[in-house]
Parts: C-alpha cells; structure tokens; sequence
C-alpha cells in the first residue's frame, strides 16, 4: 500500500449459534440473566461499559461493505471481497456471482430451505450490483442505494399455548406484556415466550391465559403471537 492509504470495511458483528449456547451456560453457572438470541447477545455485548467484558465475548465479524478508500483499488464488489481476504478480515463465505436474475431467485430460495444449516441466524439475502462503476450510474435514494436490494424469508410459524401473561420493565421503564409459552421448536430454537408489544396488542387479539396460539419468529429473532386459534 502506498502512504496515505485509506481503507474503511464496514460489515456485521456477530455471535454464532454454538458459541451462543455457550455463552448462556456460562451465565447461567454464574447466576446470571441469560440472552434470548444471538443478536440481543452481540449488541448486549458491545453495549458493555467495561471493555473486558465486551472482549470476553465470543463476537466474530464479517465484511460486507467499505466506507471511504483512497489509494485503495479495486473495480468490482468481488475484487473488494477478495482483498479483505487477503489483509485477513473475513467475508460472507456463500457469495456467488450470478448472470441473470433467475440465478439470483434460484440462490436465494436455495438459501431459503437451507437457512439452518448455517451456524449463524439470517433472516433474508441482499443482491448487490457487481460493478462499482454501475453502481455510480445507478446511485442511492434519500434512504438506500438503487444497486442493493433485501429479500426477506418468510417468518417460521409454530403453535402453542399461553402458560401465563406476564409484565416485564424494560431498561427505559417501559412496561411490556410478555406471553410465557408452552415451549415449542421454531426454525431450528426452542421458543418459551413471546412479546405482546402493549396491552393494546393483547386486546385486539383477545389473547387469554390457557389459549392456543400461532407464533412467529420476526425477523428470524423476536417471537411474537400473531393470532388466537380458536
């Protein structure tokens, strides 16, 4: 690299599944509040005041995206993935080029069916415009680039039953119904409970104690109850 060189990467940090299991029974031998999902976990995480804490933590990282470069080239969103491999920071391991956007469907909705395979929670894949000049031409919106796109999978669904109806205070003082569930397995984790957002939610769904309810699991992390079986 040449002096002056600049190379912001941006990406995710995260905890894996097995290094989540872990981590909870490390906190539960000592006493402590468990985490309810891997992404609660890493943002609890890096939230913590006392750096050691933070570094005690099982957190991994992926790159995905840069920031500002300078000195830095590269002409295509590949030839950035492979230079972060080389200066070691680790990448999205099921990249693929595709040609046509019928590949680009086939990808995902292979990803859809084999989402638990992977030892990580994902929600969805993100399509990206390959070439940066492409990119310039295409442009952002106020809110997103016109060269990236989201496709979200559909929630996992389950049904159970509603053990109790409880109120939990959150860290601002807000108060949150939450609905304790007979436990049931949704995509791939055991689900005991379930957050009813506010007393209105419990209202309109008419949710009691000894219901039957359908479940879902939002963004593949917060369970919520969608609706009362009757």
């Amino acid at each position: 690299f040449k002096l002056q060189t600049i190379f912001e990467v941006r990406g995710e940090i995260y905890i894996d599944k097995t290094d989540f299991e872990k981590l909870n029974k490390e906190l539960l031998n000592k006493g402590q509040t468990t985490f309810a999902n891997p992404r609660n976990a890493a943002a609890g995480s890096l939230r913590q005041k006392d750096p050691k804490v933070t570094a005690s933590r099982p957190l991994k990282f992926f790159a995905h995206s840069f920031g500002e470069i300078k000195n830095v080239k590269f002409t295509t969103y590949l030839e950035f993935l492979t230079l972060c491999k080389q200066l070691g920071l680790r990448t999205i391991e099921h990249t693929k080029l595709c040609k046509t956007i019928d590949e680009v469907i086939d990808y995902c909705l292979k990803w859809q069916e084999k989402r638990d395979e992977i030892d990580y929670e994902i929600d969805g894949m993100v399509i990206k415009i390959n070439s940066l000049k492409q990119r310039e031409t295409l442009g952002f919106t106020m809110k997103s680039p016109r060269w990236a796109i989201a496709y979200k999978f559909p929630a996992r669904q389950a049904t159970t039953k509603v053990l109790n109806i409880r109120v939990q205070v959150g860290r601002t003082g807000v108060l949150t119904p939450v609905a304790d569930l007979q436990p049931v397995q949704c995509s791939g984790v055991t689900i005991s409970h379930a957050t009813l957002h506010n007393f209105d939610e419990i209202q309109r769904l008419g949710v009691r104690i000894g219901d039957t309810v359908l479940i879902e699991r939002a963004g593949e992390v917060i369970p919520k109850v969608v609706k009362v079986i009757e």
